[in-house]
Formats: structure tokens, C-alpha cells, sequence
């Protein structure tokens, strides 16, 4: 995959793919999916049929007619397994093509070599301005040779090309990907003393700035997840999950403990307007300070919840 080309919109990035695999050597093999619409309007059942949908690419979702060759590069749509490197994003070269799984080899660093065999599951997009929720069954696998300009981020390339026509508008995400190309090119040497193999970057103590989020995983390429905890609740007791984007939030309480707030009338927080005092209890939290009762009285109430002194609030998502 010396040259990789990159374009805005799915459709053609979908023919220059086709195009380039009918380049390559053996035979190609075309999987189909199955599409199923779910709607509260049962009017859409019928306004909607099977060629409609067949015609439908949301952006991270396979073709209707996904066409592989073995020896293809591929790019997985869905996390399966992050500990064994099976996310969003990684990477496969195609060692096998049958009619109910396919079998790949990883092509990056973090498990060059291993086999993983993987079948059709259901997919549905989020994010898409349907009046219905589309539901897809097929292999989560797209082709790279080229990709839209959304999932080359996080990428690394050797080279690159970008596919500007007549008709494509220039808008401010352009201007973003030129100035992210160049701040790329002057931060190389940075990049470079990591050593090429840094995947994830947590961090803790105090809250990251959205700016330090966006340079370290659009620029340098790694996770960032921030997590938020004491000593006296032995490390972490929230964190973000991988696959979750940055929205400001130190992520779901780990599974060791409870979280809430409670009221600070003398700073005007409120647990009813989900603002208040961090408080944590479980297994994780602390028995008390080593021969300073008064100390521990301070931190831990008569329930076991460990007062932080920390300000919070809940998110509309749920934490």
C-alpha cells in the first residue's frame, strides 16, 4: 500500500477501490449483504424497498456488494477484540475467502503476522439523517487502497494523494486537513523520538485540554483516555472507553465502585442539577488514614463514601 488515495465522498472512493483490486492477481470473490429497515412510520416498509437500500453507503459501513481479492488490504469497521488489536481502524491483508467467513493476517506492528477469521454481523449506522434505522448484515471489512478523508484520520502512510475534482468544495475541513498535513510535517521529529510504536496515552491529575486531545490523536496517531481518581481509592475509579470520542468527560465509573455528587450549598451545587462534590464507594476506596481517625472522618463518611473534594457534574449521556 505505497500510495494511498483519499477522497471526500464514499461513492468514489467505492469505484477506485473496485478499480484497483480488479488490477490485482487471482480471482475476486463478491460478498452481498442483507439490508432490513426498522421504522415506527410501517408506511417506510413499503416506501423503501431492497433497491433503495442496496444503493445506501453511510459513511463506516461495507457496500452492498463488497468485492475482495486475497492479498487485499482491508480495514475493520467495528471493535471487536482491543486487546487482541482487533479495533475500528486496524489494518488486514485478506488470506482467505469462503462463503461464510473470510480469514486475514494482521499488516501493522502490533500483531504483524497473526490470523483472525472473521463472519458477517449486524451493523447500523449512527448518525445518518434517515427517517428510519438501517440494518445491515455483512463482513465489517472496507478496502483502503482509497478511503474518504474522515477514516484516513489516525492512519500512517508512506504517501498520499488527494482526489480533488471540479465539483468537490473546498470548506473549512479542508482547511483543517491542510493545516493538520503541515503541522504533521513540522512536528515530525517529535513524532519520530516517540519510536513509532505509542498507542495509547492516558492521563490523570488534572483535566486535558481539548487541544492537547486533538494534536496527540490526529497528529502524532494514538488513543488519548482520560481517567480520573485518588490515592485513596487506589488509582483510577472512572476512565473513557476506547472507542469513545473526546467530549470533556473522564468517562463511566469502573466497574469497583459507585460514584455520585452531592450538594455544595455554599459554592451553589446542586445534586439536583447533577452538580455537586464527588463521592466514590466500593471495593477500591481506602479503610482510612494510618493513625489519624480524625483524618479519615474528614474523608470518609458514616455510609463509606469517600468525599473527594473534587466538583462534578453528570453528563446528559449518563456519566
Amino acid at each position: 500500500m505505497e500510495v494511498e488515495q483519499l477522497s471526500k465522498r464514499v461513492k468514489k472512493t467505492l469505484e477506485m477501490n473496485r478499480s484497483i483490486i480488479a488490477k490485482l492477481q487471482d480471482e475476486p470473490h463478491t460478498f452481498y449483504r442483507s439490508d432490513s429497515i426498522i421504522s415506527e412510520d410501517q408506511n417506510n416498509l413499503q416506501n423503501y424497498p431492497p433497491e433503495f437500500l442496496y444503493d445506501l453507503t453511510p459513511s463506516g459501513m461495507p457496500p452492498h456488494a463488497l468485492m475482495l481479492k486475497k492479498g487485499a488490504i482491508v480495514m475493520l469497521l467495528r471493535n471487536f477484540n482491543p486487546k487482541q488489536g482487533l479495533c475500528n481502524g486496524t489494518l488486514l491483508s485478506i488470506t482467505g475467502l469462503h462463503e461464510n467467513f473470510i480469514s486475514a493476517k494482521f499488516v501493522s506492528e502490533y500483531n504483524p503476522g497473526g490470523v483472525v477469521f472473521l463472519t458477517r454481523i449486524e451493523l447500523a449506522p449512527s448518525g445518518v439523517n434517515l427517517p428510519f434505522v438501517l440494518k445491515r448484515r455483512q463482513f465489517p471489512l472496507i478496502p483502503v487502497y482509497a478511503m474518504t478523508i474522515n477514516k484516513s484520520h489516525g492512519q500512517t502512510f508512506d504517501q498520499a494523494q488527494c482526489l480533488i475534482r471540479s465539483k468537490f468544495e473546498t470548506d473549512a475541513y479542508d482547511e483543517n486537513l491542510i493545516s493538520e498535513a503541515s503541522t504533521i510535517s513540522a512536528c515530525k521529529p517529535f513524532i519520530d523520538s516517540l519510536g513509532g510504536k505509542l498507542r495509547i496515552i492516558i492521563s490523570g491529575g488534572a483535566p486535558i485540554y481539548k487541544n492537547v486531545v486533538e494534536f496527540y490523536t490526529k497528529i502524532v496517531g494514538p488513543k488519548v483516555l482520560e481517567i480520573y481518581g485518588q490515592t485513596e481509592c487506589a488509582g483510577p475509579c472512572s476512565v473513557n472507553l476506547l472507542d469513545s470520542s473526546y467530549d470533556g468527560s473522564v468517562g463511566a465509573p469502573l466497574p469497583c465502585c459507585l460514584m455520585k455528587v452531592v450538594d455544595v450549598p455554599d459554592m451553589g451545587y446542586f445534586s439536583k442539577d447533577s452538580k455537586g462534590e464527588v463521592c466514590v464507594k466500593g471495593h477500591c476506596v481506602f479503610k482510612g488514614y494510618l493513625k489519624d481517625p480524625a483524618k479519615t472522618a474528614e474523608a470518609l463518611d458514616e455510609d463509606g463514601w469517600l468525599h473527594t473534594g473534587d466538583i462534578g457534574m453528570w453528563l446528559p449521556v449518563g456519566f
